[in-house]
């Protein structure tokens, strides 16, 4: 396409103007492929900001952008659409794949160009416009996506299946169809019946498909016909479709080969019997009642469970459910699947967690789903009862949340294993001590100078230091023990001044200036002690290590207690070296560590005690250097104040 200014008084600025207010992306560039302005809605699309980041000749985003063409093939620089123009070629609705390397985005763009000459006939501009069409293409590639899985499933499915259009004629044919016509599935596509199977069958097809199409369900009947000799038997379904605009557009037509089957009642049985083996091959117990709440039908595994009871199925079918004694664990559960069964007759569906069932002589825990079915007419005529042993889950719930608890158990006796030279200065001191007192005591009497008081005051000391030790060694045991977890009310400031004394010693080797903000008369919150503790140890070890390399006076960190509306969070702030960005994100994976020596489970552990805890966990930056960790935990029945 081609213009030309004749108005000389027609600048490039008033161009520049005009075109900046247009909807749709537009540059100009010079008959060198210098770009000379981009508008708005070109900068947009690109990811730039301002004109002065593209002022510059097309070749010199060869580094920045690749372009393709919609089947992926990448294209050079000459085959890009300003190149194209600047070589004398027209370009319209030229639609490509955009990729712009540096930000990893990447987008569908149509692009169209025109001259616009002087009037000598030079050339002074070329104008590039360009649409974002990503999201027709993206619905595009789903839809086309859909329509190929969908083609391939029901190419893959044995029995013959096709789709006419309103004047009866094939628009598509899967793979078994056209076998069965002996043709490719091209040789089918436009031709009607009669010309595919001849008058005398196709007439008759033709005749089924109109009354398919007049029914608003669908519509199936039986077909026999000679093949080669052979009388094949087949169930015809056909039902119509409907267009956009609610018209019938044709119909879809499947055949299934039921030669096999001698009349329409060997079906009905062969039916039944398939349920019936389906049922049988669930490992599950199910049970199909009236409404009445009577044994209608039921499955192998419901049959050897009251086979236990000495019952045979015929003694079975019509008996009330719950008078077996498959429901003699306990009088509340009879009672509760009674009240069960008549919400199910009302059509309810209801599903029971944990019901106490008697098998195998012992209580056995299931989950119980109870469902309503339905007759033609919308009317509950049965209720299925379908029954889960989860007793075996239930064993293995049990044994993860004791491998959970051993995990945690190990993580602390690790953590005490990076803490050693602390706790032995720790307990040196009151060590020390003893002996100390205990060398006075001995040069008092020595001396012959012993006297009750100055003995006792020894002594006095002498307690005093042990009772300290013993302090330690108990406090540091308690962290260390291994114990299932258990959740009681607890005080989560008590919980934060005991970590603190655990990691005294350390803040004090690594020069740490520790402080605590802890809001007063707190809700009690629900939790293990031991658990929670492990979790403050954890987030105090990890502060302390992100600081080791600072300054003395740059060493700070905070323990913060709240009250929000849940229960309480408390949060650990410090000044160390942070963590970038792009790491946040994997901050709680299982091992995956920032540190040199680190094993990454610490921080993984720690969510899942607090998830397992019905709180959350989370890290940010902290504005003022560092991190801020930060957990919540769900309050208990009264306040650490009361």
């Amino acid at each position: 396409m081609t213009a030309t200014i004749n108005e000389p008084s027609l600048e490039l600025a008033q161009l520049r103007s005009a075109v900046d207010h247009v909807a749709c992306g537009v540059v100009l560039s010079d008959a060198e492929g210098n770009l000379l302005y981009w508008n708005h809605a070109a900068l947009r699309l690109h990811g730039y900001a301002t004109v002065e980041e593209v002022k510059r000749h097309v070749t010199d985003f060869a580094k920045t952008f690749v372009f393709s063409t919609p089947n992926g093939k990448v294209l050079g620089v000459t085959d890009w659409p300003l190149p194209k123009m600047l070589r004398g070629e027209e370009i319209e609705n030229y639609e490509l794949w955009v990729e712009r390397t540096d930000i990893k985005r990447k987008w569908f763009v149509s692009y169209s160009g025109a001259r616009v000459n002087g009037s000598e006939g030079k050339d002074q501009l070329i104008v590039l416009t360009m649409h974002d069409m990503t999201a027709r293409k993206e619905a595009e590639n789903r839809l086309h996506n859909k329509e190929t899985i969908l083609r391939t499933m029901i190419d893959e499915i044995h029995d013959p299946v096709y789709i006419k259009n309103a004047d009866g004629k094939f628009m598509f044919v899967n793979q078994a169809m056209a076998r069965l016509g002996k043709r490719t599935t091209d040789e089918w596509i436009g031709k009607d019946s009669n010309e595919v199977f001849g008058p005398e069958i196709g007439n008759e097809a033709l005749e089924m498909d109109k009354r398919a199409m007049e029914s608003a369900y669908p519509f199936t009947y039986e077909k026999s016909s000679d093949a080669g000799g052979l009388m094949r038997h087949y169930l015809i379904t056909k039902c119509r479709w409907l267009d956009g605009d609610g018209k019938v557009g044709g119909l879809v037509g499947i055949s299934r080969d039921i030669t096999s089957l001698k009349d329409a009642e060997q079906v009905v049985r062969d039916g039944e019997r398939h349920v019936r083996e389906v049922m049988d091959s669930l490992s599950v117990v199910v049970v199909v009642l009236n409404v009445d709440g009577r044994v209608y039908e039921m499955n192998r595994m419901a049959r050897e469970i009251f086979a236990e009871e000495g019952l045979k199925t015929a003694q079975v079918i019509g008996t009330p459910l719950t008078s077996l004694q498959w429901f003699s664990a306990s009088p509340e559960v009879r009672e509760t699947m009674v009240h069960t069964i008549s919400r199910a007759a009302e059509g309810q569906r209801i599903h029971l967690d944990n019901v106490a069932l008697l098998h195998h002589g012992r209580a056995i825990l299931y989950d119980v789903v109870l469902a309503p079915m339905h007759d033609q007419a919308g009317i509950v005529n049965h209720l299925i009862l379908s029954a889960v042993d989860v007793s075996e889950r239930k064993v293995a719930e049990e044994k993860s949340q004791e491998h959970q608890a051993q995990l945690a158990h190990l993580e602390r006796v690790q953590t005490m294993g990076h803490m050693a030279s602390g706790l032995a200065h720790e307990l040196n001191q009151p060590l020390a001590a003893i002996v100390n007192y205990a060398g006075a005591c001995r040069q008092i009497i020595a001396g012959g100078k012993a006297g009750m008081t100055d003995l006792d005051s020894v002594f006095g000391d002498i307690l005093t230091e042990a009772t300290r030790a013993g302090a330690i060694i108990r406090r540091l045991r308690g962290f260390v023990q291994k114990q299932r977890p258990q959740a009681v009310a607890v005080d989560i400031n008590s919980l934060v001044n005991e970590a603190m004394r655990i990691f005294s010693y350390e803040f004090r080797a690594a020069q740490v200036v520790a402080r605590q903000n802890l809001e007063a008369n707190l809700p009690y919150v629900m939790a293990d002690p031991v658990q929670i503790t492990q979790v403050l140890v954890n987030l105090l070890r990890n502060a302390v290590d992100a600081m080791r390399d600072l300054d003395t006076g740059n060493k700070r960190l905070t323990v913060c207690t709240e009250s929000i509306r849940e229960g309480v969070r408390v949060l650990v702030v410090d000044s160390g070296i942070g963590i970038p960005q792009e790491q946040m994100g994997k901050l709680f994976d299982a091992f995956y560590t920032t540190k040199a020596n680190g094993l990454g489970i610490g921080l993984a552990l720690c969510r899942m005690i607090i998830e397992n805890h019905g709180g959350q966990i989370s890290g940010q930056t902290n504005p003022q250097g560092g991190m801020i960790f930060s957990f919540t935990l769900r309050h208990g029945e009264q306040s650490a104040g009361e």
